[in-house]
């Protein structure tokens, strides 16, 4: 397994500020986002490979104390939020080896499913505290 963490810089200086660019630099629109792959051979040797697309401010320095606080916060829970998306390629590929490689591709759909499931159940990671302030 491969995971590649790929960041996109913000400078903004404000909630406001930080959320509109986030929307307009992160990938799809998203704050964060996470792909995996799951790959196998003929002989069910399988590779997963995966991708965590994060904002990553370049001068948090000039962020207010209380601010600065929020944002390490969110960025925290973002990162999580997405290790877990990514944890759904993991566990493809255990059940993909599991049944050596027979329904594979069902098996992925069904955790990309999953994908989709626990972007509702947690909003996009806003209630697991991807947030940050109105203003």
């Amino acid at each position: 397994m491969t995971e590649d963490i790929q960041y996109y810089d913000v400078s903004a200086t404000t909630a406001w500020g930080l959320r509109k660019e986030m929307q307009r630099k992160g990938p799809k629109g998203y704050w964060g986002y996470a792909r995996w792959w799951v790959s196998w051979t003929a002989e069910c040797e399988i590779t997963v490979k995966q991708t965590i697309h994060m904002p990553r401010h370049r001068n948090p320095d000039k962020l207010t104390p209380e601010l600065r606080k929020r944002w390490d916060s969110m960025v925290a829970a973002l990162l999580r939020h997405e290790r877990q998306h990514a944890r759904h390629g993991e566990l493809a590929a255990q059940q993909i080896a599991a049944a050596n490689c027979v329904g594979a591709y069902e098996i992925i759909d069904r955790w990309a499913a999953q994908d989709k499931a626990y972007d509702l159940r947690t909003d996009h990671g806003r209630k697991e505290g991807v947030t940050l302030p109105q203003k």
